[in-house]
């Protein structure tokens, strides 16, 4: 897969899980150091039915890591994972992108898998290596805000769609930067601001790191709520006020 590099126009080819896969295959295949290992092989396949397989890595921020043990069915298993930010986004992943196995379960069998192990991390590192270009990130696409890490669900009344960005602009040397923080329109519910939105969501928003702003919602119990509702005795009314029917209550609170 390749992009263009607006600075010389010249295609730049990204791997894939797949390439990177038989990337170090090829090589390591190539200085005989997987001889033992096909002898006694079932199978070294990447993950090709998934779609994360297909997705081009733009970082050279992570690692691999092998992992053998005994599966759930017969023989021995090794893991490959892609540890690490594979993307502009930035956020950290551990994805699964390799299974080798083998029929055999005894002690040299198991020794052996062990080793390949240490193989693949050797031969990923210098194909990695190798082809370092292929991974560089595109630095038009790396940005302190990224819309997939604004919550849909506020953490605190648990309103769905109500979660907004909020920016201030903040001076660092002779630069304007722009700082964020999440605000439920709803209750209030408003995060300190922080320099990028994948901080802002996995260091405060998930930690439940907020103070409640100024808001307009009045909160009441459902119990006190539905003695002075006007329609509570309609035949439509579910007595569910969070979704009245009758449209009489926008939204219910929680309370605290």
């Amino acid at each position: 897969m390749s992009e263009t590099n607006v600075n010389t126009l010249e295609p730049v080819k990204r791997d894939t899980y797949v390439d990177l896969f038989n990337g170090m295959m090829k090589m390591a295949r190539e200085a005989g150091a997987l001889t033992e290992f096909d002898k006694i092989s079932d199978y070294a396949m990447c993950d090709y039915y998934e779609d994360a397989a297909k997705k081009p890595i733009s970082s050279y921020e992570f690692s691999t890591r092998f992992m053998v043990d005994y599966g759930g069915s017969e023989g021995i298993y090794i893991d490959g994972y892609l540890v690490g930010v594979l993307d502009e986004i930035g956020k950290f992943q551990k994805q699964h992108f390799c299974t080798l196995k083998t029929l055999e379960r005894n002690f040299e069998a198991m020794k052996l898998m062990g080793s390949v192990c240490g193989i693949l991390q050797y031969y990923a590192t210098e194909y990695i290596n190798q082809n370092l270009a292929r991974y560089e990130p595109d630095r038009a696409k790396i940005s302190a805000f990224h819309q997939e890490h604004v919550p849909y669900f506020c953490i605190h009344c648990g309103n769905g769609g109500q979660v907004e960005v909020i920016t201030r602009s903040c001076k660092q040397g002779n630069l304007q930067k722009e700082h964020y923080a999440f605000r439920c329109g709803i209750c209030g519910a408003e995060t300190e601001y922080c320099n990028n939105t994948l901080d802002l969501r996995e260091k405060h928003w998930n930690c439940g790191e907020y103070k409640i702003k100024n808001s307009e919602a009045i909160l009441i119990r459902k119990t006190d709520l539905q003695k002075i509702c006007a329609r509570k005795n309609d035949p439509e009314c579910n007595a569910n006020c969070a979704n009245c029917p009758l449209k009489m209550v926008r939204e219910l609170r929680r309370t605290m």
